[in-house]
């Protein structure tokens, strides 16, 4: 279902600001960008114009979400939405954001099972035997 959407939304908000929310990384491993609410450590996942975009308050999420749906020209019409216009999105640039999740994400050698036998089991395997 998630790698059948243009983007995902996360809502977390960190209380710690330390947290990485599990959504999004179910979201890229759809092959799906998100628009993610920012806090502290969301950069280290998100990055943003490439794996998805970064708001902080509603009228940006809302810019984001009308930009993603109906291009520049309904922004316009929005006077409280001028700071966000600025992080307008596009369908050619959800198109090239979805590229950029799908191919750091989406490929079987990144998946959680494959990075564990990769890299946590020979550690595991040394220490039991």
């Amino acid at each position: 279902l998630l790698s059948a959407a243009d983007f995902t939304v996360s809502l977390h908000g960190s209380s710690s600001g330390l947290d990485l929310p599990m959504k999004v990384v179910d979201s890229f491993g759809a092959g799906t960008p998100t628009l993610a609410r920012s806090f502290w450590a969301l950069p280290e996942l998100v990055e943003p114009g490439v794996t998805g975009l970064i708001w902080r308050t509603g009228p940006e999420l809302v810019a984001l979400l009308l930009a993603s749906i109906g291009g520049p020209g309904l922004l316009e019409q929005d006077d409280f939405l001028e700071a966000a216009i600025a992080a307008t999105i596009t369908p050619t640039t959800l198109a090239d954001m979805s590229c950029h999740v799908r191919a750091r994400f989406a490929h079987a050698d990144s998946r959680w099972d494959a990075t564990w036998r990769r890299i946590a089991l020979p550690v595991f395997d040394k220490l039991i035997i």
